[in-house]
């Protein structure tokens, strides 16, 4: 073979190589854009279901935290609700529902009351009392926390919304 003909063979095979590069390159950018597209999409739509699935915790954990002070006024007896009556219905709204732990009516002092739990009652709830104290009046629900609990070592939040019976 002539010399010439080698260096066009060469040359064109250069020329080749590199377009196939050049598109192999290409192609594996634009695969890998598409993943990240993917992966962003994905992400975001677990965060949707993740943050309605929240949102749908803490609204069933509110909404019987405001149905507690008429649940409770039907357990009074002569105007007073008896800390018994208060804490076997804290017991019962306890086991019908795995949104919450425990159930406690705080005293003022942040002394337990009553709770669904009766080794709560030997305790107080692992938050500083300044917290407790800026609960919000009527018709609002306060979210403290986190706060590791002592015991478990697990964190947890703390709903609180201020009752009156």
């Amino acid at each position: 073979m002539s010399a010439r003909l080698r260096i066009t063979v060469l040359v064109t095979t250069l020329i080749l190589l590199s377009l196939l590069a050049g598109g192999m390159i290409l192609l594996l950018n634009r695969m890998h854009d598409a993943t990240l597209a993917t992966n962003r999409a994905t992400a975001e739509r677990i965060t949707r279901v993740a943050e309605a699935t929240i949102n749908r915790q803490f609204l069933q954990v509110d909404s019987v935290l405001a149905g507690l002070g008429p649940m409770l006024e039907q357990t009074s007896q002569g105007g007073a609700v008896q800390p018994c009556a208060a804490k076997f219905l804290l017991h019962e709204l306890d086991e019908q529902n795995f949104g919450f732990r425990d159930l406690l009516l705080l005293l003022p002092d942040g002394r337990p009351w009553a709770t669904a739990l009766a080794p709560s009652m030997l305790r107080p709830p692992p938050l500083p009392l300044a917290e407790l104290a800026q609960v919000p009046q009527q018709g609002a629900v306060a979210i403290l926390g986190p706060v590791r609990n002592p015991l478990t070592g697990e964190w947890a939040l703390f709903f609180a919304r201020t009752i009156t019976v």
